[in-house]
């Protein structure tokens, strides 16, 4: 039930008025990722390809899709840890409005450790190992654990973890 956070934003909203920053639901969202990361570290891991290692992550860079007329881009929300919901929508609206217009970097498209979408009407199959991978063109590109929010995961990624007889094989490493 939301019933308590729609109506904090709603009053913020009105409290705010042309102030320039709108509440969404998004910022919320990634307040309580950057929880749940916290709690689970080992999703904010990269898989170390030469290493065979999960590279446990520890800042809080939140990839968000954002859809432009040359098609989905993912900026990154930087250290979203030490950011309130206010700060995170203001930046989540520039970086929206630089990718509309075409003038991302690449430094604001770089360094996520964790991405969210509305996945929309992307292609979605269950495999053997209980993720939802979605399909973008050919590539198998994100990944959810069942109750999970999305998983950006590399078709090498993906190949790892499958080729392991238990999730819980996958060593760690932590930088």
């Amino acid at each position: 039930d939301v019933s308590a956070l729609e109506a904090h934003r709603a009053s913020h909203n009105a409290a705010l008025g042309t102030a320039g920053v709108k509440l969404s639901p998004t910022p919320y969202l990634i307040r309580a990722l950057v929880a749940a990361l916290r709690k689970h570290p080992q999703l904010n891991a990269s898989l170390n390809d030469s290493t065979q290692t999960l590279v446990l992550k520890q800042y809080f860079h939140i990839g968000f899709a954002a859809d432009t007329p040359n098609g989905l881009v993912v900026p990154v929300l930087k250290d979203a840890d030490k950011k309130g919901v206010l700060q995170i929508s203001q930046e989540l609206g520039e970086l929206s409005k630089k990718a509309r217009d075409g003038k991302l970097g690449p430094a604001e498209m770089t360094g996520g450790c964790f991405s969210i979408s509305s996945l929309g009407g992307i292609a979605l199959e269950t495999d053997a190992w209980g993720l939802d991978v979605v399909y973008s063109g050919s590539q198998k590109c994100l990944a959810c654990p069942p109750g999970l929010a999305p998983i950006t995961l590399g078709p090498r990624a993906l190949e790892v973890l499958r080729s392991r007889k238990s999730r819980r094989e996958v060593p760690l490493d932590v930088h």
